[in-house]
């Protein structure tokens, strides 16, 4: 009736790698029951004159847990490729574009004779 029980417990919290993921981590994890073993001495009512007590010991069981943990973003990797390729298709792109038109139109003066025209002539 007048007692108290302190449990103090220390623990370290673990970010695991996503190899160490399950298969599917939005489930959570599985954390087995646990049990702590109470052993309880009672007096008996002859214990002043044999100065014996029965024990009694049980053991209690606590509840399974399921942890939801932080979950990666599994799609990240998948976003940051899309992006790079998505710079480098204009980069390269707007580059043979540039270097195209420029040979292009070079090769169509020559083809058709016309001389080039120097930056004074074009400004007149």
């Amino acid at each position: 009736p007048n007692s108290s029980i302190y449990v103090e417990m220390d623990y370290e919290p673990l970010f695991l790698p996503f190899e160490l993921f399950p298969a599917d981590p939005n489930r959570g994890i599985d954390v087995k029951p646990s049990y702590a073993t109470f052993t309880v001495t009672c007096p008996s009512q002859q214990q002043f004159v044999q100065q014996q007590a029965q024990t009694f010991s049980f053991e209690l069981y606590s509840n399974a847990l399921l942890i939801m943990p932080p979950v990666p973003d599994m799609s990240m990797p998948f976003n940051v490729i899309s992006l790079c390729g998505t710079c480098f298709a204009i980069l390269i792109g707007a580059s043979i574009n540039l270097v195209v038109k420029k040979s292009c139109q070079t090769v169509s003066d020559t083809l058709k004779g016309v001389e080039k025209k120097t930056p004074i002539q074009k400004m007149k």
